[in-house]
């Protein structure tokens, strides 16, 4: 949540606030979590070595472009939020 909270003003008020909000957090941290369950099958172990064949490559949990956008997030090379 840590990083939604860093990209989501408000985060923890508009969740307070609104249901419909906080169901849409809920569905976009499950989806992540979905996906980098998923990527655990990515690796591939020969002996004691272990080879990540696909996926993040970078390794971190991370929210897609269109998650970020569903809880109002722009992605483009910046941002404009109105302050509160």
């Amino acid at each position: 949540m840590t990083v939604l909270r860093q990209r989501v003003p408000n985060l923890d008020g508009r969740m307070r606030e609104d249901a419909s909000f906080r169901d849409t957090v809920v569905y976009v941290e499950a989806s992540a979590v979905a996906r980098a369950v998923s990527n655990l099958a990515a690796y591939e172990s020969i002996g004691p070595y272990s080879i990540r064949s696909s996926g993040n490559e970078d390794g971190v949990f991370a929210f897609s472009a269109s998650e970020l956008r569903l809880l109002g997030v722009g992605v483009g090379a910046f941002t404009i939020v109105p302050k509160h």
